[in-house]
């Protein structure tokens, strides 16, 4: 393993290719940037010297498509964030409807549950209502993956 070290600051260019990680120096801050084989930057964190970590929240936003809404990313169906990565939403859903986890809003990143253990599966089955028709409080972590449906 060959150590990067840049006294100064600047950018730690040994990884810097695309599909891989980008490290960021400045001063107290380290900068770490998460690229995609394309070269667009599709995540990053930064770390200050001295300061007390908090994860920052990836997803914007997480929608709840399915049968009940004809599938759209419709902003009635957008779930709330609740905690670090927790979305909830209740909704009326009637017996024999399904939905999936939508991240993005484009079915790009999006969840159901091919193997029904309650953790989302990327491009997953349809996750079908377990009770029959009523409201539920549907939960979902965005790190985890797991998701609950309880009947309200």
């Amino acid at each position: 393993m060959v150590p990067f070290a840049q006294p100064g600051g600047g950018v730690l260019n040994g990884l810097n290719t695309y599909g891989s990680l980008r490290l960021e120096i400045d001063g107290k801050r380290l900068t770490a940037l998460f690229i995609d084989d394309t070269g667009a930057v599709r995540d990053r964190f930064a770390i200050d010297k001295g300061a007390a970590l908090v994860p920052r929240q990836r997803h914007d936003r997480v929608f709840l498509r399915g049968s009940h809404n004809d599938w759209r990313a419709d902003p009635s169906d957008e779930m709330t964030l609740i905690s670090n990565y927790t979305w909830e939403m209740e909704r009326t859903l009637a017996a024999g409807d399904e939905f999936k986890f939508d991240l993005v809003g484009d079915w790009s990143d999006n969840y159901g549950d091919s193997d029904r253990d309650g953790v989302g599966d990327s491009f997953g089955a349809n996750i079908a209502v377990p009770e029959g028709a009523g409201t539920y409080r549907i939960r979902f972590h965005t790190i985890s993956k797991r998701f609950t449906v309880t009947k309200r």
